[in-house]
């Protein structure tokens, strides 16, 4: 075949020019749309496959078909490191949100929430979940992940509404190089937020002045963020000689604005996600914000 017409394109999601062979998944999907529109009850659908096979290219026509349908989608890709209870709750909030609910309802959905045991909500006039990692026990995020799609399902049917959930997972790699920086116009520009759960030291400039995260054409600015205001302040930090002053008003400015979720996930050991035990005869061991560790500093005592 030639390999320029050859309509097989393999990437991390990459849509090919003919999606074939789907035929029966894709009639499935809309079934499953179908019912639940009419109230009647369906089961979820679990796409399985080897690496390249197109499950993500499949669940990314689910969510057309879904929004195209008239349905809410939550489309996300979860590594090892994703905390999957902070994500359903963000998302939760999200949807909730966006269903435009009556007072009366709105009402009715936080007052079902309240009675969660490791989500609590955290604003009484809105939809704000945190994650008590302390309560969340096997049994109790069972039963609560159950309430909170019970909750979330009754606001849905009460507006008229489907809502569509597509959970996928990707190595580490597919997910950089998939989440390249670009516009929403762009047809390849299909990721809506990425989570590696990696840390940032904005190394080797060990200042957070922000412009390789948040300025126009950074390397690290991958959802293209421009705000003329923080741009202004970039700048301006970058060249000050007692930069206290222009950190602060670039702080106050970012936090307000700030078009990224930090998650706690560095404990200031050699891996960011893990702690680390130390031998109480081993000296000269500290850890740092950096991540680094530094044997050539330890020594044994007795």
């Amino acid at each position: 075949m030639d390999p320029i017409r050859n309509p097989y394109t393999p990437g991390a999601g990459t849509r090919p020019s003919e999606l074939a062979g789907r035929d029966e998944e894709i009639g499935n999907f809309k079934i499953l749309l179908a019912r639940l529109r009419t109230g009647r009850p369906e089961q979820s659908q679990i796409i399985t496959g080897l690496r390249g096979v197109g499950k993500t290219v499949l669940l990314n026509t689910f969510e057309d078909l879904a929004e195209g349908d008239g349905y809410l989608t939550v489309f996300r890709e979860l590594t090892q490191e994703t905390s999957l209870p902070q994500l359903l709750a963000k998302d939760t909030q999200r949807l909730l949100r966006d269903l435009k609910l009556s007072v009366r309802l709105a009402d009715a959905v936080r007052t079902g929430l309240s009675t969660l045991t490791a989500f609590k909500l955290t604003d009484p006039n809105g939809f704000e979940l945190s994650v008590d990692l302390k309560k969340l026990q096997e049994q109790h995020l069972t039963d609560d992940l159950i309430e909170l799609f019970l909750q979330l399902g009754r606001a849905a049917q009460a507006k008229k509404v489907g809502i569509n959930i597509n959970l996928t997972t990707h190595p580490f790699g597919t997910v950089i190089s998939t989440a390249v920086a670009c516009q929403p116009s762009q047809p390849t520009c299909k990721w809506q937020a990425e989570n590696w759960g990696a840390g940032w030291i904005y190394g080797p400039s060990y200042l957070p002045t922000g412009e390789q995260l948040f300025a126009p054409g950074a390397v690290a600015n991958y959802g293209s963020y421009n705000d003329a205001s923080t741009t202004q302040l970039i700048s301006e930090v970058t060249v000050a000689s007692n930069e206290t002053q222009e950190l602060d008003a670039y702080a106050q400015n970012v936090s307000q604005r700030v078009p990224v979720v930090f998650q706690p996930t560095s404990i200031g050991t050699y891996q960011g996600d893990a702690g680390t035990l130390v031998a109480k005869n081993l000296g000269g061991y500290a850890a740092n914000a950096l991540g680094l560790m530094n044997p050539e500093d330890w020594y044994f005592t007795r």
